[in-house]
């Protein structure tokens, strides 16, 4: 068993539901994307017996919300955020790009730079990958191993 395969299941038996990922990608690998999620480990152990998927999830189906920090491509999501949420201390990815993911429990649907400048929410409706995928020759991992914080007021606006 791989250690994307072995991730995928401790997900599933937290009660995350998982989905497939094309290997090195962000793409999904199965027909519905994460609306085929599931913590089905005789499920999860099939498609992984397939290839060595990355992992992805919907936030909003776990009762999750995360905030996607992005400072590429001329965006400054740090900033944004750092201005938007300077105190929000929750359990942190960090991502392949070099930006983070903050993770929140809440529900808001997904959304691109709505909250600011190189901010993207994924939630209801939207998908990420989980640690210890690889997308574009990095690894995500955890940056900051805090409790998920509540959605702070100021985000569910």
């Amino acid at each position: 068993m791989t250690p994307l395969h072995q991730a995928a299941l401790d997900y599933a038996a937290r009660g995350i539901p998982v989905f497939p990922i094309v290997p090195g990608t962000k793409k999904p690998a199965c027909e519905h994307s994460f609306k085929d999620a599931t913590t089905d480990p005789a499920i999860i152990t099939a498609w992984w017996t397939g290839a060595d998927y990355n992992i992805g999830t919907e936030p909003g189906a776990w009762g999750h919300v995360v905030v996607d920090i992005d400072d590429k491509k001329g965006h400054q999501g740090s900033k944004s955020w750092a201005a938007l949420c300077p105190e929000a201390d929750t359990f942190m990815v960090r991502t392949p790009s070099g930006g983070y993911h903050a993770y929140f429990k809440g529900s808001l649907s997904s959304s691109a730079g709505k909250l600011g400048d190189g901010l993207d929410v994924r939630g209801v409706g939207g998908y990420v990958l989980l640690p210890p995928s690889f997308a574009d020759g990095a690894q995500y991992h955890i940056a900051l191993d805090n409790p998920i914080l509540d959605l702070p007021p100021i985000l569910a606006e």
